[in-house]
């Protein structure tokens, strides 16, 4: 068995995020690189054995979508959740996805790190258990 090496950190460059849609501003390259490390070391500490498996695309497209859901929180419109528009007495009201702008992995990210999943399953009887009791049609008397 090969050693691991640990991919390199972080697993997204600002290019890697450029060329998923979202561009950085000159001015908010050092800021977009820290979290783009920042979502790396999530990752490492909550899933390390994941790491291990999976695919460095894999980590690099979950790190840049890490760091998109922090980019959007609060903007004009993306990362908007719900929406409510009325007329009279005039409401309007929205609730966003991350208002925060946290780290996070969702449940499809943690699915795709972790891999596809084999069933298995386990025995509970002891590996001597019936031999005291006859076999089916034997009488007992």
């Amino acid at each position: 068995m090969s050693e691991y090496t640990m991919p390199a950190v972080p697993f997204a460059t600002l290019e890697d995020l450029a060329e998923r849609g979202r561009p950085t501003p000159i001015e908010d390259e050092a800021k977009v690189e820290r979290l783009l490390a920042d979502a790396s070391r999530v990752i490492i500490d909550q899933m390390p054995q994941a790491v291990r498996r999976a695919h460095p695309d894999t980590l690099t497209r979950i790190v840049c979508s890490m760091v998109t859901r922090v980019l959007d929180a609060g903007g004009p419109m993306p990362g908007l959740e719900t929406t409510q528009f009325g007329v009279g007495p005039f409401q309007e009201s929205y609730r966003w996805a991350n208002p925060t702008g946290d780290l996070y992995l969702t449940k499809a990210e943690k699915r795709a790190l972790r891999g596809p999943v084999a069933a298995f399953s386990v025995s509970t009887m002891p590996p001597d258990a019936g031999r005291e009791y006859p076999g089916p049609g034997v009488e007992v008397w």
